[in-house]
């Protein structure tokens, strides 16, 4: 994958559809069943890695949980935010995105920041070190925020289409 796709995938990530051969009562339901059910499932479940519900009639959201992030200070999970759309009477598509988490960009824009003002001090004093450590922080940051974004949102789908698709597709 090229070094631009990582950049268009952060700040623009993709679209994936699911079509199902249903109605979209049945989609709307079983989904509406799935959420509910995740939102009460105790925290030391084995199939609690997800909590999700619904903004609208026709929009929901899924986040992954983290053992490791149980008192949810801070949160590095990527929300994958779904549309139900009724193609035609028994056929209903599902568009899905997921959304970088705001933490990555805190790590992304920070490490441009500092990179870019060791730079202006290499220019200033003429010491390489300062050169050396512009490009690796500035780097750094980005491939960080890249490589961990990344997973988190290879993830979200995975859950997706393992805990809805599946379900959807089993109906």
């Amino acid at each position: 994958m090229k070094f631009i796709n990582y950049f268009k995938e952060f700040f623009y990530p993709s679209t994936r559809t699911y079509f199902y051969d249903k109605p979209v009562q049945l989609i709307d339901r079983k989904i509406h069943s799935i959420l509910e059910e995740s939102q009460y499932t105790p925290f030391w479940a084995i199939n609690n890695d997800f909590k999700g519900s619904f903004e609208d009639a026709e929009t929901f959201y899924i986040k992954t949980i983290s053992r490791g992030y149980m008192r949810n200070q801070i949160q590095y999970s990527v929300k994958l935010i779904a549309k139900i759309a009724e193609v035609s009477k028994d056929k209903t598509s599902v568009e899905t995105k997921a959304m970088t988490s705001i933490e990555y960009y805190f790590i992304f824009f920070p490490g441009i920041i500092i990179g870019t003002i060791s730079c202006i001090n290499f220019f200033r004093t003429g010491i390489k070190a300062d050169l050396y450590w512009s490009i690796g922080i500035a780097l750094g940051g980005i491939i960080l925020s890249f490589c961990l974004s990344n997973p988190a949102k290879v993830s979200i789908y995975e859950i997706y289409e393992w805990h809805i698709d599946g379900n959807l597709t089993s109906v």
